[in-house]
């Protein structure tokens, strides 16, 4: 019987043959570090808690939304206003979920949820609606699956 060498997943080959597969799926950057190791990053951006941006915000990854923001925000991936995060201004993304307050228009291309605690206060265009019991909205919604065809409302 003979020995078959696995290689385990640390080892070099295992990472020069795997990580572009990684990276595609999970969105990461492989970061070099002073030693010569590699860092992996997942890419996403937040805003804590008790901190206030004023101004705009442009970003081609996810972020979630802690503290406060006065001004838009133009984002390529989801965009998450946590429990605590307050925004004043107007939000584009492809998805978005609202757990917090929203005071201004939402433009999503795929689906927006408004949580039980969430609040959103402006007009809406999305692809998707989700709203849960208890969610503050006031505004209008408009609706389309991006074809431009007729809207079928389901009761």
């Amino acid at each position: 019987m003979k020995n078959i060498n696995v290689p385990h997943r640390t080892s070099r080959w295992w990472r020069k043959n795997n990580i572009t597969k990684i990276n595609k799926k999970l969105k990461i950057n492989i970061i070099p570090n002073l030693m010569g190791k590699e860092i992996i990053a997942v890419s996403h951006n937040s805003l804590a808690f008790g901190t206030t941006i004023k101004g705009e915000i442009i970003t081609d990854n996810d972020i979630r939304i802690d503290g406060k923001v006065e001004g838009n925000i133009d984002c390529k991936g989801k965009v998450v206003i946590g429990p605590t995060g307050d925004i004043l201004g107007n939000i584009t993304c492809s998805n978005a979920e609202i757990i917090g307050s929203l005071t201004g228009n939402l433009t999503t291309r795929e689906i927006l949820t408004i949580q039980s605690t969430g609040k959103l206060k402006g007009d809406i265009k999305t692809k998707t609606l989700v709203i849960e019991p208890n969610a503050v909205f006031i505004g209008s919604c408009s609706m389309n699956d991006g074809n431009n065809s007729k809207v079928q409302t389901l009761l």
